[in-house]
């Protein structure tokens, strides 16, 4: 008790007369970034070397366009297309704005 007290403070006790209640403070938002960063990371690396090749275009190039990634990776538009898909459905990635004039943004 004494530990709770020091660390959270008094007012996490509450008392009746049937019972003490007692409520902590916890950072879900922390601990919920921290499980998202891990599956995104092993999505990361189960990507294949084509998979892979268009990630890294996206995270290096992100105001890139699908015909241009494809170039840049040597690939067709239809593979890029597929991919992308891949990594929106994993949360990978996310476009930000519209095809001209938005962005690629990597979701880590």
């Amino acid at each position: 008790m004494p530990l709770l007290v020091s660390t959270y403070g008094r007012d996490i006790f509450e008392l009746s007369e049937e019972s003490i209640k007692v409520t902590m403070p916890y950072n879900w938002q922390h601990k919920f970034e921290e499980v998202v960063d891990n599956v995104v990371d092993k999505a990361i690396d189960k990507l294949s070397k084509t998979e892979r090749k268009i990630y890294d275009k996206i995270v290096k190039h992100p105001h890139s366009s699908q015909p241009e990634i494809a170039i840049k990776c040597g690939v067709g538009k239809t593979t890029v297309q597929n991919v992308i898909k891949k990594l929106k459905e994993d949360k990978i990635i996310r476009r930000i704005d519209s095809n001209k004039t938005g962005y690629w943004e990597v979701l880590k």
